[in-house]
Formats: C-alpha cells, sequence, structure tokens
C-alpha cells in the first residue's frame, strides 16, 4: 500500500500536443516514461484539462475510460454518434485507436481517465460524489481531487487509510467510501486479462449483454446497479 503526495503528480502536454494532462498514477518507470505520456507503462490513471474542443490523442493497443470531473459536462464525438461522457458512476469506455472529439459544455471542463493495455488488463473507473462506492482489483487507485470539500478515510482491506485532497492511494484487494455531502472520491481498478476473467465479469456484471461497454473487471454489483456499469452508449 502507497500513498502518492499530490505534488508528485506530473503535468504533461497531451499525446497530440492540444492540451495538458496531470498524471496521478502509472505503472512506468521514471527511465522509461517520456514527457507526453509515451512511455513503456501498462496503466495510467490522469486528470486532463478540456478548455475547448480538441481531437483526443490516440493510444494503440490501449483501451480508455473516461468520466467529467468538473465543468458543466462533456460530450465525445465518434463515428456512430455523440456520447455525453458520465458526470458520476462508471466511465464510458472506447479503445485507444478511435477517433473522437472532446466537446466541454464549459470553460473549466477536466476529466478523469484511466487508459490500460487491454491485452493485459481489465479496467474499472468510478466518480463517486457524496455516497458509498467500493471497487476491488489486483490494482486499486483511489484518488481524492481537489475540488473534493474534506480528505476522506478509506477502507482497504479493513485498514482505516486517510487520504488526503490531492493525494492518490495505491492498493490491492478491496477497497471502499462513505462520503458526506460535497466529498468526491475516484476509484479505478485492474485485474490481470485472461479468458476466465473476462467470462466471470462479464456473467457478474453485465450478464453477456451484446453491445454493452463493460469495463467492469470487479464488483459492479457494489453499487447494486448493472445498468449503470454496462449503459449501452447513447446518441444525442
Amino acid at each position: 500500500m502507497q500513498i502518492l503526495a499530490a505534488n508528485s503528480a506530473k503535468l504533461m502536454p497531451w499525446k497530440n500536443g492540444l492540451g495538458t494532462t496531470l498524471e496521478l498514477a502509472t505503472d512506468a518507470s521514471d527511465a522509461n516514461a517520456a514527457q507526453d505520456g509515451s512511455g513503456a507503462w501498462s496503466w495510467r490513471l490522469s486528470i486532463a484539462d478540456v478548455p475547448s474542443r480538441s481531437p483526443c490523442s490516440t493510444f494503440t493497443g490501449m483501451s480508455r475510460t473516461i468520466l467529467c470531473l468538473e465543468g458543466d459536462g462533456l460530450l465525445l464525438e465518434r463515428a456512430h454518434g455523440t456520447d455525453a461522457v458520465p458526470l458520476l458512476g462508471s466511465a464510458l469506455l472506447f479503445e485507444g485507436e478511435e477517433q473522437c472529439v472532446c466537446v466541454p459544455l464549459s470553460k473549466d471542463v477536466r476529466d478523469i481517465n484511466l487508459l490500460f493495455d487491454r491485452a493485459k488488463w481489465n479496467g474499472v473507473l468510478r466518480l463517486v460524489r457524496a455516497t458509498a462506492g467500493a471497487i476491488t482489483g489486483e490494482v486499486v487507485l483511489v484518488h481524492v481531487p481537489t475540488l473534493s470539500q474534506n480528505d476522506i478515510t478509506i477502507d482497504a482491506n479493513g485498514e482505516s487509510v486517510l487520504v488526503r485532497r490531492g493525494e492518490t492511494l495505491v492498493s490491492s484487494g478491496f477497497s471502499s467510501v462513505m462520503l458526506k455531502a460535497n466529498e468526491v472520491c475516484i476509484l479505478a481498478a485492474l485485474t490481470t486479462r485472461s479468458a476466465e476473467n473476462d467470462t466471470a465479469a462479464s456473467n457478474a456484471c453485465c450478464g453477456n449483454r451484446e453491445g454493452s461497454a463493460c469495463a467492469c473487471g470487479d464488483a459492479c454489483g457494489a453499487n447494486g446497479s448493472a445498468d449503470a456499469c454496462c449503459a449501452k452508449s447513447k446518441k444525442m
């Protein structure tokens, strides 16, 4: 178990150079990580500023999960239509090669991203606001954003851990939170991908729903709603 200090986060340009990203946690070593985030890593949790309409960077071989953390909202223009990026709950999942355009609905939009090598990992990302949340995985990331009114105590495998605003807890196993009004927490998890894990996650979380965008390699039922985790993308 490790707590990454707020000042350990790295500000870097988007891979396409059109914006900036604050890297919160990654499995890249300092020796291999490039300034633009394209170094030798298989997962990365980050927060990006989206001040204007911009194409998304592409990441070959990666899957991406995205949530709108701050601002009035964020749209994702895709080949099939336009998706609204969720403001809470489970993230929107898409592939890193997909050509997409981010459209912020205000000037102060920030999003939270979990990128992961889909050949190696199943990943899940959730945004919890003023309610309970839980997640489990081989790698578990819990970030308390600076917009949260308070520091937050995390239950990590039965141990109470205080995570301050701007900090990121890196652990494994099961973690849960119980948030009060105006408290915000980001939960992410990664589980090694295998045929057995893929089948178990699909059966437990999505019920093999055809066409569902499911990144739920964790205990998706913790919030009592498979629909929230596995909802099909909507055209707008």
